[in-house]
Formats: structure tokens, C-alpha cells, sequence
């Protein structure tokens, strides 16, 4: 169990995990990669074509806690997890990450109809730990005497995959319509389901304490965690390139949006991403802890003093709660998104906006509220600014430009600049950079 939870550790230190970004990005039409977030969306441009490797984004997400209840709990190398764990505000504490770096794009406009072909390579991760988990960590089981804690709020699931999607849209006289279908390709995955974790503390000492184990752990990609398979050797233990085979791994999701042009100035928008998932079949292992229960009725004073009785003792209780392992294919679901937007024109050059997100997170919807103002400065040149609630915070400025430079698109945009000016408040690190090849700017207004 001990080596199954390092190695845990270190998967998801090497996967990079998924925030809720991109609220920014929404924004910057001009951009083909906003049409990630709503296939509808028309390109101010006549044809796009994204340089491979040029385009990529990041992202971290912290829930529950700030870079500020961190900072503030780090001491001569050492970190107070008891204080931290009095400063944590929620019943959970979650990191999520996201990564994405764009292969290739290219989207060309037909008449009325867009068409769009891209890919790209995205990891998504999210870790979601009790709160009574780390309290238990940091202050011990005295304070739960005669209680059930429950750690069932723990959960991972972290994702690695190819992305090719193929696009239409298509404009009529106030509206557009637009999908995606895309081939997923998965790279690895570690994920945890039915986690049941429950600890009992006795009231009295002398009273035995009950741990109740019971979930399973998932992973494809990745070495096996344990020597053998019921009894078997197996040789899969250690990482090599061969454990890649993202054709083994396939799976496939939809985007849909619309937009409606409600006057000349007004348009709205709504949209639905990721909505699909990934069956794993390269190298699957699975490994159940079936409603383990182990009584402790503590150490005697023989176990404590002689090393070979506590090994003994120890060995004992890792062999109840050795875990049960398989080769069984399994299927994982994409963090879905749901967005409807508003966009007003004040001016030929200005615009502002609305948008609310909500976002699937590990058995939870997870809302977004944001403002924006978009100003256009001369002929190739926009700026984008946003306030924005998410993440339980109010403290979210994000701002995002682009220019064209002859067929050059360069752009960039953080959802977070207020990290530069109150660290200790950030929640929410997300970046987004690229370049892109346009041509043919559009620039009539709406033909009706």
C-alpha cells in the first residue's frame, strides 16, 4: 500500500492537472483557439493556420486555500500543516491543472459555412483531499474520539490525451449554429472511484480503533504499482516508452454553440465543450481495496522494544490491507463546461461583455461570473480586460491583447494579473501565448 501511494505521488507530480481558465480567451474572437470554447463562433478572419508548437496554455487552480495560507505556514524549510489546516475555509482541499499545447489548426470560410480541422495534446488533473484528512494529518485522532471521520471527499483523477477535432459551422440570418466531434487519444491515466476511507477513534484508550478501506484505483500508461498479479510475476514495474500506445486508448467528444444576434449591437451565445471520454485499454491495471476492516488495539510494550516482533506486526497489517489487482479496461469522463455569453457593442471599437461558466469537477458544478470590456486600437491591434468571480474568489482581473503584424497573429492573455500585486490572495494561476497565420480580414457588420 505504502509503495502503491508514493507512486502516486510522483504520476501526478509528472502529469500536469485542469482549472477553470479561459475566461479571458472568450473574449478575443479574433482568435481561433476562442472557438475552443464555442464552435459557433465566426472568425474574424477568412482562413487561420496555427504553427505547431506555437500556441500552448497553463494553468493551476488551488480550492479551498491561497498561495497565502501557504506562504505564511513555511518556516525554516518546515511547513506547519497544523496551522494551515485551521486556515482552510472548506470541507475539501483541491489542486487542478491544465495543460494544452496546439499541434495544428487550420479553419477556412466557405460562403456562409466555416470549417475548422485542429489538434492538440492536453492534460487535465484534479486532487481533491477532506479536509478531516489533513486535520487528522496535522493535529492527530484525539480530537475525533468517538467519532466516525470520514475521508470519502478524496479523490484523483489526472489525464493525458490527444485531441483531433473536426469543426462546422454554419451562419443563417441572425444566428449560427456549430459543432465538433473530436478523436480522442489517451496518453496515461490514474484515477481513484467509490473511494470509501473511514477512520473510528475509540473513546477510551483501552478500546480497539477501526480503520473501514475500501475504492479503487485505476491506471493505464503507467508501470504496474505491485510485483504480481494474483500470484503471478509481472515485469511491468518500471516506465518505458513502449507503456505510450495512445491508439489502444481511444475515445471521442462533442462541442456545441450557438450565437444569436439579437440587433446590430447585441449578440448572445451559449456553448457546451468536452462532453465525452476516453476507454482505456493500453496496459490497464486496477487495484481494489474491497471494504477492508482492521482493528488496532494498539502496540504492546513487546512490539514496541523488540524489532523483530514490530516488523512482524507490521507485516501482518500490511497483508490485510494488500490490495486485490486486475487488467480490466476502463472508461473515464472529460471535465464537461457549460457557457452563456453576452456581448454588446458601445462602439465600432468598443465592446463589453458577460459570461457565466459552469464548470463539472469531480461530482460538483463549479460557477463563474465575468464582466469584460474589449477595446480596438487602430486596425490590428486588440485589448481585452476582465473582472471575474470563480474559484470562491472575487479578487480575478484578467487581461489578454493581440496583434496582427502582416499574416502574424501574436497573442497572449493571463486570467490573473493581480498575482503580480497581491500574492497572497491568488488562487488561480492561468496563462494562455501563441501565434497564429491569418488572412482576409472581415469587416462589414451584420447584414441585417
Amino acid at each position: 500500500m505504502k509503495k502503491i501511494i508514493i507512486t502516486l505521488y510522483f504520476s501526478l507530480s509528472i502529469l500536469a492537472s485542469k482549472a477553470q481558465g479561459d475566461i479571458t480567451l472568450f473574449s478575443m474572437g479574433e482568435l481561433f483557439q476562442s472557438s475552443y470554447l464555442n464552435p459557433a463562433t465566426f472568425s474574424t478572419y477568412d482562413l487561420s493556420i496555427g504553427i505547431p508548437g506555437f500556441s500552448n496554455a497553463v494553468a493551476v487552480q488551488l480550492n479551498g486555500f491561497n498561495l497565502g495560507n501557504i506562504n505564511k505556514n513555511v518556516s525554516d524549510g518546515y511547513f506547519n500543516i497544523s496551522n494551515f489546516y485551521n486556515d482552510v475555509n472548506a470541507n475539501t482541499v483541491g489542486v487542478k491543472m491544465y495543460s494544452q499545447s496546439d499541434l495544428f489548426h487550420i479553419r477556412k470560410q466557405f460562403g456562409r459555412y466555416q470549417i475548422g480541422f485542429h489538434s492538440s495534446v492536453r492534460t487535465n488533473s484534479e486532487t481533491v483531499l477532506s479536509k478531516n484528512f489533513i486535520g487528522f494529518l496535522a493535529q492527530g485522532n484525539l480530537q475525533y474520539a468517538g467519532q466516525d471521520i470520514n475521508f470519502n471527499a478524496t479523490n484523483i483523477q489526472s489525464t493525458s490525451y490527444i485531441e483531433t477535432g473536426i469543426s462546422v459551422a454554419r451562419e443563417f440570418e441572425r444566428f449560427t449554429v456549430g459543432g465538433r466531434i473530436k478523436l480522442l487519444n489517451g496518453i496515461a491515466n490514474i484515477s481513484t472511484s467509490n473511494v470509501d476511507i473511514r477512520y473510528h477513534t475509540a473513546t477510551s484508550s483501552y478500546d480497539e480503533t477501526t480503520v473501514t478501506l475500501g475504492g479503487r484505483i485505476n491506471s493505464s500508461g503507467l508501470p504496474f504499482f505491485q510485483d504480481s498479479i494474483d500470484g503471478k510475476k509481472n515485469i511491468d514495474t518500471v516506465f518505458s516508452q513502449n507503456n505510450i500506445k495512445p491508439f489502444d486508448n481511444l475515445g471521442w467528444s462533442i462541442d456545441l454553440g450557438a450565437t444569436y444576434n439579437v440587433s446590430p449591437r447585441l449578440k448572445i451565445s451559449a456553448s457546451a465543450i468536452d462532453i465525452g471520454f476516453i476507454n482505456w485499454k493500453n496496459k490497464p491495471y486496477n487495484y481494489d481495496l474491497n471494504n477492508i476492516n482492521i482493528a488496532f488495539p494498539g502496540f504492546s510494550f513487546l512490539q514496541v522494544k523488540d524489532s523483530t516482533t514490530r516488523q512482524q506486526y507490521l507485516d501482518s497489517l500490511q497483508n490485510l490491507i494488500k490490495t486485490t489487482t486486475g487488467k480490466n479496461s476502463y472508461t473515464t469522463a472529460l471535465p464537461s463546461r457549460f457557457m452563456i455569453g453576452a456581448d454588446y457593442d458601445l462602439t465600432l471599437r468598443d465592446r463589453i461583455g458577460l459570461l457565466f461558466q459552469m464548470q463539472y469537477f469531480i461530482n460538483n458544478f463549479f460557477p463563474s461570473y465575468s464582466f469584460s470590456y474589449t477595446r480596438k486600437v487602430g486596425t490590428n491591434w486588440r485589448i481585452t480586460t476582465n473582472y471575474s468571480y470563480y474559484n470562491s474568489s472575487y479578487s480575478n482581473i484578467g487581461l489578454g491583447t493581440s496583434i496582427k503584424w502582416g499574416a502574424f497573429q501574436i497573442y497572449a492573455m493571463q486570467d490573473d494579473i493581480l498575482l503580480y500585486f497581491i500574492p497572497s490572495n491568488t488562487r488561480t494561476v492561468y496563462l494562455r501565448f501563441g501565434c497564429n497565420l491569418v488572412w482576409g480580414e472581415h469587416r462589414t457588420r451584420p447584414r441585417y
